[in-house]
């Protein structure tokens, strides 16, 4: 059993869709996609799934921008997240909207699910943050561990 665990569920609508695109069943292979309600409840969730012997990849946002412009706390709960992810995380530089070119929406999670299924995944650049997603979960699905530092993670 392993888990993916995401901040909510936009991330895990389209953590389950990318896979999907390319023929990755994740189910198959025993993962968890998990909305954990939040970037604060992420190192939580990573220490109950270390005591139980869980292999898990995080995803989760950057909020470079955000870092940027105010100090509200957003830099410490990144770097919570990054400490207890221990590498074992795919880090947007912002966040999945600005992967995918887009803003929240209404209807958000559906609009991106909808963003990715367009996606021409055969020919995203390496440095596209989609491309290092897929790479990310599909080297999850398809080893007995996690994907280190897979792609965006150390944005």
């Amino acid at each position: 059993q392993r888990a993916i665990l995401c901040e909510g569920q936009d991330d895990v609508a389209v953590t389950r869709t990318l896979p999907d695109r390319l023929g990755v069943d994740i189910d198959s292979c025993s993962i968890s996609v998990v909305d954990c309600g939040g970037r604060e409840n992420l190192p939580d969730y990573i220490q109950l799934l270390d005591q139980l012997h869980i292999e898990l990849l995080v995803v989760t946002d950057g909020d470079a921008s955000k870092i940027a412009a105010a100090d509200d706390g957003t830099a410490q709960k990144v770097e919570a997240v990054e400490k207890a992810a221990a590498g074992r995380m795919f880090r947007f530089a912002e966040d999945i909207e600005a992967a995918l070119g887009t803003t929240k929406k209404r209807n958000n999670a559906a609009n991106l699910v909808e963003l990715v299924e367009r996606l021409d995944l055969d020919h995203l650049p390496q440095e596209d943050e989609m491309a290092q997603l897929a790479q990310a979960v599909t080297r999850f699905c398809a080893t007995d561990g996690p994907a280190l530092e897979a792609g965006g993670a150390t944005k």
